[in-house]
């Protein structure tokens, strides 16, 4: 039976932690090695330049529902949610000292100075920190709230364990370390029924099969934060530069997003692309609002003014209405709530689509159509990508918390 855990190695780094690993050469990292393992652990000696340049896999190998663990000191930006490593200032050896800063199974029942001290000498737990994103648990800190250890299971669709000093697997668990003979030898043994604990949840988690995304991405400051860098890039599996675009694989996508201003000078001649993506079945989605209309004339767009401050007005109404309240995405996703901001326009497209909101007078903002080819075309004039990407208006970021989602797994 194949072991659960994979340790990437260096030639300086080969030695069985306990005999739960099997080892995988770093210059040998792909998706297809890694597809046997539920949990990649990488430490200090790894090259850091080349685990940049392979980040996608990484990324990718966690948004399939796995788990990283990397002890030591992050020096390129290779690891989703990751910051780089940022060293402590050591005035006296008292600046080495740590806290637990919740409760946690991995240092459960380990005296922090079992922790800091070795043989007497201070500083070989943590020397520094990585900052925390936004949702993580942080174990452990050093001074002021700086984390050492922490849990990511916010930036990707998997696990992320960051510690911020050396290999917690290690402790008590090299063949080669028979221990300290301190409370610290817990570490190793909890630190990996931690991980299998972890595992054995990402597992139960884990959809049968979800649909993959790929997005036409402008490479501007919106499409990189919406689809590559924020929270919303754990559901995106292949981001295709616009003007990569004419020679894109798509055999392996089931759905295809348009952003919101796309460039159209270089998309537009190879808009055909998209119509046989949907002839073969495929799932398009269009965001709005584009600064050409690209959609065949039959959906008769409506450019309207738009009242970005209706929401001061005296008894303020969006003018929106959602009608389609029985389709899945509302059922179970979003609300009207979180698909309410602003609109540039409407559609009235020919024949027959699901309408989900229209404005009052019977305009589309948001429609499905299963009609117009063999694949289905989820068309709206919202633009949720531009505002979240820009850091603004709060109704985009839980229109995409819900949205994402649904075109992975939900009925589509």
């Amino acid at each position: 039976m194949t072991n659960q855990f994979v340790y990437l190695t260096t030639q300086n780094n080969t030695k069985n932690e306990g005999g739960i690993f099997d080892y995988l050469d770093q210059y040998d990292l792909s998706i297809e090695n890694l597809a046997p393992y539920k949990c990649l652990a990488i430490t200090d000696n790894c090259d850091q330049e080349f685990l940049f340049e392979k980040s996608d896999i990484i990324t990718n190998y966690l948004n399939a529902g796995n788990m990283v663990v990397f002890c030591g000191n992050i020096a390129t930006p290779w690891l989703q949610g990751a910051s780089l490593f940022v060293p402590k200032k050591i005035n006296n050896f008292k600046d080495y000292e740590v806290q637990i800063a919740m409760e946690n199974p991995i240092y459960a029942g380990v005296e922090i100075d079992d922790m800091v001290f070795k043989k007497g000498v201070a500083g070989f737990f943590a020397r520094g920190h990585h900052v925390a994103p936004e949702g993580a648990d942080v174990y452990v800190t050093l001074g002021e709230g700086r984390p050492v250890t922490y849990v990511d299971r916010v930036s990707s669709k998997g696990t992320i364990v960051v510690h911020a000093g050396f290999n917690l697997f290690g402790y008590a668990l090299n063949a080669g370390n028979m221990g300290s003979g301190t409370t610290a030898d817990k570490i190793g043994p909890q630190f990996l029924q931690f991980c299998k604990d972890e595992i054995a949840t990402l597992e139960k988690k884990a959809p049968t099969k979800r649909r993959k995304i790929a997005v036409v991405s402008s490479g501007t400051s919106h499409h990189i934060r919406s689809y590559k860098t924020g929270e919303f890039a754990k559901h995106i599996t292949k981001v295709i530069p616009v003007r990569e675009f004419a020679t894109a694989l798509l055999e392996d996508i089931d759905v295809l997003i348009i952003p919101s201003q796309t460039n159209m000078s270089v998309f537009l001649p190879q808009k055909h692309r998209v119509d046989e993506f949907a002839d073969a079945g495929g799932i398009v989605v269009s965001f709005g609002h584009q600064f050409e209309e690209w959609l065949a004339t039959d959906v008769n767009w409506e450019l309207r003014p738009t009242n970005f401050w209706w929401w001061l007005e005296k008894d303020a109404k969006s003018g929106l209405v959602l009608t389609g309240g029985e389709n899945d995405l509302f059922k179970n996703y979003i609300t009207l709530a979180d698909a309410t901001w602003h609109q540039h326009g409407v559609y009235f497209p020919e024949g027959e689509v699901e309408s989900l909101v229209e404005t009052e007078d019977g305009g589309k903002v948001f429609y499905i159509d299963r009609q117009r080819s063999k694949g289905t075309w989820i068309i709206t004039t919202l633009d949720p990508d531009f505002h979240y990407g820009h850091y603004f208006m709060p109704a985009t970021e839980r229109f995409l918390r819900g949205f994402m989602p649904w075109l992975e797994n939900g009925e589509i």
